[in-house]
């Protein structure tokens, strides 16, 4: 229950997000595995979610070992399979404790890691092939190399928003060799449910996008900011610093309780003049945010009834990401840690 003193909050409609998880796990094999990945806060849902989510999925992903011990009082109580990303191989202590969890696999990018775990006796590894992005693990002909000398559990591949003909028989070719070789195939990106030959291969998924999408017109995720003071002008009105000060001469002005120190992407749907749909109509953000508020600002008379407004839904974030290109994970990361995370079950 969300406290009323709270000027921010994000509701995060639990329902919804086990739907996707159990629609991901109808289109790919009943013998795939499904993980969901929890690296940046579990783009700023919060890890608390994680707790919500985690019997319906077969494993966990994350971005570090800090990410790992930050969520080790869920994973520790469980039998799931937990993959570090990009491991911080200089702690050796750190390492033996972890390789002592049985449940914990590594992600190896290059063979001086490799080199590094194995004194430890830990050969739970996936080696990151990187066929797409770049510098983000080793070629498909060095992988080749490696399985000829080295030992590995599986191998890990991480693909773009979309793959053209040429890049899908590629990641194909990966696969079939990674089955010869008896090793389990783990593949990321949201994508990469739009790709049926892919699914109907025997592949691990690893997720976090396809699961928050809104289900039947109910919002999965909505950030709402309290409305701290409303005006509906018809002559001259000044606003903002000193240093960026405007003029505004007609329409509706709303000043809300979230800055650019909750949430990071407030100076940048300023310095685009990125449209903002509230009450049906276009807002933006007229003039530089403060830390802690922000004024929104409509060339129309808007009557804004509510206390609280939604700064993100699916329609505000289905503009946001045709405006400026970005990414809905992009989007949510940027939520601060200091805002509320309320968990809505039955919803």
């Amino acid at each position: 229950m969300i406290s009323i003193l709270n000027n921010n909050f994000i509701e995060i409609t639990v329902d919804n997000l086990i739907s996707n998880i159990l629609s991901i796990r109808i289109k790919a094999l009943e013998s795939s595995k499904l993980y969901i990945v929890v690296k940046s806060n579990f783009y700023g849902l919060g890890i608390p979610l994680l707790k919500e989510l985690i019997d319906y999925v077969d494993g966990v992903v994350v971005g570090d070992i800090n990410d790992y011990l930050n969520i080790k009082t869920y994973l520790l109580k469980i039998n799931k399979e937990i993959i570090i990303l990009y491991p911080n191989l200089n702690d050796k202590e750190i390492i033996k404790e972890i390789c002592s969890n049985e449940n914990l696999y590594f992600t190896i990018m290059n063979i001086e890691d490799y080199k590094y775990v194995s004194k430890y006796e830990c050969f739970r590894l996936y080696l990151r092939i990187d066929p797409f992005l770049g510098l983000h693990g080793v070629d498909f002909s060095t992988a080749k190399s490696y399985l000829d000398k080295y030992k590995f559990y599986g191998v890990l591949v991480h693909v773009n928003e979309y793959l053209d003909i040429e890049e899908e028989n590629h990641l194909l070719e990966i696969i079939n060799w990674a089955k010869t070789k008896n090793l389990k195939i783990n593949i990321g990106g949201s994508a990469i449910v739009n790709y049926e030959r892919i699914l109907n291969e025997q592949i691990d998924l690893r997720f976090t996008k396809g699961i928050i999408a809104p289900i039947n017109n109910r919002e999965s995720i909505l950030l709402k900011t309290r409305i701290l003071m409303k005006s509906q002008i018809e002559s001259t009105t000044q606003i903002g610093y000193k240093s960026d000060r405007i003029h505004l001469e007609k329409g509706t002005i709303l000043l809300i309780s979230l800055g650019y120190g909750d949430f990071k992407m407030l100076p940048i749907y300023y310095e685009q003049k990125t449209p903002l749909i509230i009450e049906g109509k276009k807002f933006y953000i007229p003039c530089y945010p403060c830390m802690n508020t922000c004024w929104l600002y409509c060339e129309e008379f808007v009557e804004v009834k509510s206390e609280y407004i939604d700064l993100y839904n699916s329609i505000i974030s289905n503009q946001i990401i045709n405006y400026l290109d970005l990414d809905q994970d992009e989007i949510l990361s940027s939520f601060s840690e200091n805002i509320e995370r309320n968990y809505i079950k039955g919803g």
